[in-house]
């Protein structure tokens, strides 16, 4: 019994092999703004890119010719230029970004205006950081570490 038992599983879990594919679907295409204000003294970034399709292959659509400012809630405006090397990447002038202060992005493509307003938070000071390996990390360890030089491990902290 447990062998017609076994032999039926085995069938199961071997005739579920049949890909599937996700139905296409037609959707617009929407602008996508990624950047970042940090205090450090530097140029930052704003790239400006486009949504694409799902089976899409290539690299994502940028957009190019768009006006990129920021605003802080002291009146400062900064000016992004785009990057002649590097089209859809936007860059600032070299500023620092004040903790506390709301900063406001406009971006405007082809007459049509896009804004964010986010406040720059201070970061939170780590004051201890600990790890643990459990029996059986210790054991891959000892029987896979060869001594090799740059090697590397991968540690998750959570």
């Amino acid at each position: 019994m447990n062998y017609r038992l076994l032999i039926g599983l085995h069938l199961l879990i071997m005739s579920c092999e049949e890909p599937y594919f996700i139905e296409e679907q037609q959707v617009e295409t929407t602008v996508v703004i990624e950047g970042l204000i940090t205090n450090q003294n530097k140029s930052h970034l704003v790239k400006i890119s486009t949504t694409d399709d799902f089976y899409s292959i290539g690299p994502t659509p940028i957009i190019s010719n768009a006006q990129v400012s920021v605003e802080d809630s002291e009146g400062n405006i900064y000016l992004y230029a785009e990057d002649a090397d590097s089209p859809g990447y936007y860059f600032s002038e070299i500023f620092s970004g004040k903790v506390d202060l709301v900063y406001r992005l406009l971006v405007e493509i082809n007459g049509q205006e896009y804004t964010a307003e986010e406040t720059l938070l201070s970061v939170t000071t780590i004051d201890s950081l600990s790890y643990f390996l459990d029996d059986q990390e210790r054991e891959y360890l000892r029987e896979n570490d060869d001594n090799e030089p740059n090697r590397y491990y991968e540690v998750q902290f959570y």
